[in-house]
């Protein structure tokens, strides 16, 4: 195995899955179907036996947790897997608690893949079992949330985060008439992704409304249900709440939070659900 190979091979890998994962989200009609994913037929995969030699490299794909988002990146994954002829494992942790995602990681690096490409829940707790894998001989990649540099080859992120956060904050400031309270549903509050965007969420209500105020950051664990729950609790606490931004793409609530009774009388406030634009990118 070549590192130019397999690095080439995880490249191609990542970037398919997040520009299908991204996409996933648009509004109906605002993207064009160029491929559609069907599992090859019993006689396909006959015939791609007889013609095709067994896969050269054995991949471990592990994302942050199971939820819609990444499972529109597990068929991405696969997608590109039959594509470019690797042997696809896709393992998910059982929570976004780190602990559960160092135990699939261990898990894979006990069935000898030669790579792992990992959306991390924490930058750096992950990091003495990438760093071990990495002693192994196993080429380590992050996707959609990174880890500490020094323990993977590459970084592959689906989106600017500068652009991102500031993007969000003006898509809320503009429905608020740009004043008001409003808070944030974050996924995990360890995730390096979600707390860049929120950074820049920040510095442009510094830069650009001062009327706005940031009252809670809230974590969902990127489960709707909880993100629901916690919307519920937003709008007690803060009889005034304007806004709401889902700075993961799926915590925002899935069900309307201040329609069940609350005899309030004020119209819901604002709600921004994230909806990361398809544009994969690689840093190391």
């Amino acid at each position: 195995m070549t590192s130019l190979r397999i690095v080439s091979i995880l490249t191609a890998l990542t970037a398919l899955l997040l520009v299908s994962a991204c996409g996933s989200n648009g509004a109906a009609g605002s993207y064009k179907v160029i491929y559609e994913l069907e599992s090859p037929s019993a006689t396909d995969e006959g015939d791609g036996l007889a013609a095709n030699p067994a896969p050269h490299y054995r991949i471990g794909v592990v994302p942050k947790l199971n939820n819609t988002y990444f499972d529109v990146v597990k068929q991405g994954a696969q997608e590109a897997a039959w594509d470019i002829d690797v042997e696809l494992l896709y393992e998910a942790p059982a929570s976004a608690d780190p602990d559960d995602q160092i135990e699939v990681i261990r898990g894979l690096m006990g069935k000898n893949v030669d790579a792992i490409a990992v959306s991390a829940n924490d930058p750096d707790e992950l990091v003495p079992v990438l760093e071990e894998a990495k002693s192994q001989g196993i080429k380590i990649v992050t996707w959609d949330s990174d880890a500490a540099p020094e323990a993977r080859e590459f970084f592959v992120n689906m989106v600017d985060p500068e652009t991102l956060g500031r993007h969000l904050l003006d898509t809320l400031a503009w429905s608020m008439g740009e004043k008001g309270d409003f808070a944030i549903l974050t996924g995990s509050l360890a995730a390096a992704n979600l707390n860049e965007w929120i950074g820049w969420i920040k510095k442009q209500q510094e830069e650009y409304y001062p009327n706005l105020h940031l009252l809670e950051i809230v974590p969902t664990e990127d489960d709707p249900d909880k993100a629901y729950e916690a919307a519920k609790s937003l709008l007690a606490k803060y009889p005034g709440l304007d806004g709401i931004i889902g700075n993961s793409s799926v915590g925002p609530p899935r069900r309307r939070p201040s329609g069940e009774g609350s005899g309030r009388g004020r119209p819901n406030p604002r709600r921004r659900p994230l909806d990361a634009e398809p544009d994969a990118r690689l840093s190391s």
